[in-house]
């Protein structure tokens, strides 16, 4: 530029080869323990999702698959719809209180999103099979889906917008059972349980 030749250094390229093979072995190694913390906080979240509102889920696994549709539109405009409701309230001065109240709900539901996505599916599958799991059984299959998400949201574009999915009608689905929506699934008596009364 303006008659000055640039002149390129090769000793810096040894360099950046050094420090680029050394970037790639400290990911190498971090990774796995990056991946064994998300499964194990999500475990843990999973863990404390069945303890502390198990009754809550029993209650109403086994219905989300009756208004699969609404409860995905529903569960479409939380995520969507409240970020877009805190940017506007977040304009105002009397408005950001309020943002910051709803921001720190919304995020901190998206955070447990894949747990309580894997909580809500484990009690379906225990009322559509007809099951009676303990919590314990509940916790397994729980944290059987939690890591299939996991999975499934590796593969990209497809994998990603089913997790999406499945997230969306999970989310809907609780907010109408909150609202109070969702009507307590009655469960079917067991073929065994009845044949041993018989007796």
């Amino acid at each position: 530029a303006e008659g000055v030749k640039a002149n390129f250094n090769e000793a810096l390229k040894a360099k950046y080869s050094e420090w680029e093979s050394k970037s790639r072995l400290f990911a190498r190694r971090i990774t796995p323990a990056v991946v064994a913390y998300k499964l194990a906080s999500g475990i843990l979240l999973v863990g404390l999702l069945i303890a502390f509102f198990g009754g809550f889920f029993g209650r109403i696994g086994g219905s989300a698959r009756t208004e699969m549709g609404k409860n995905f539109g529903i569960g479409l405009l939380y995520i969507l719809g409240i970020p877009a409701v805190i940017g506007v309230a977040a304009i105002t001065i009397v408005g950001l209180p309020a943002a910051f109240a709803v921001g720190g709900v919304y995020g901190a539901s998206m955070a447990v999103a894949s747990a309580l996505t894997a909580v809500v599916g484990a009690y379906e599958l225990n009322t559509i099979l007809n099951k009676d799991w303990s919590k314990g059984r509940i916790l397994l299959v729980s944290v059987g889906i939690f890591i299939g998400l996991k999975a499934l949201a590796a593969i990209p574009v497809l994998g990603s917008l089913g997790v999406f999915v499945l997230t969306a009608i999970a989310f809907g689905f609780l907010i109408q059972a909150m609202r109070g929506k969702v009507k307590p699934v009655e469960k079917t008596p067991q073929t065994d349980s009845m044949v041993e009364d018989m007796v």
